[in-house]
């Protein structure tokens, strides 16, 4: 009994690694698309004023 909840708990602290590593990849993904995205909004205003 004492091994089943050894293992379940390494198998637990695995899936919140993998899922923290998933959303922490997800995120940086989104920020630099926000980041691109605000470049080039910021690009297209400074060629409008030309």
């Amino acid at each position: 009994m004492q091994l089943k909840n050894i293992v379940l708990v390494i198998i637990a602290i695995i899936l919140a690694i993998i899922v923290i590593k998933i959303l922490w990849w997800i995120t940086a993904i989104i920020l630099q698309l926000v980041i691109f995205l605000i470049v080039v909004y910021i690009i297209y205003i400074l060629l409008k004023k030309l």
